[in-house]
């Protein structure tokens, strides 16, 4: 609790977060992206979309790297 009381400003958690938290996952992150683009569309706007597919990308490289590369910055 001390801890928490110390440092609760940066446990703060967005409500667009939808990874690691209870209760919201993926179909609430599809859920919300639809809602955008229907609003965007609505509009007479065209919405663009990227993914990015990363499940792979820390199991190939150098978690040492990573670290080392984090102490930098």
């Amino acid at each position: 609790m001390c801890l928490m009381d110390c440092f609760q400003y940066w446990f703060v958690v967005d409500e667009l977060q939808f990874g690691f938290r209870k209760g919201r996952g993926c179909t609430n992150a599809i859920f919300t992206l639809q809602g955008v683009i229907k609003s965007i569309n609505l509009q007479g706007s065209t919405a663009t979309l990227c993914a990015l597919d990363m499940s792979k990308a820390f199991d190939k490289m150098s978690h040492y790297g990573l670290y080392t590369l984090s102490l930098w910055n």
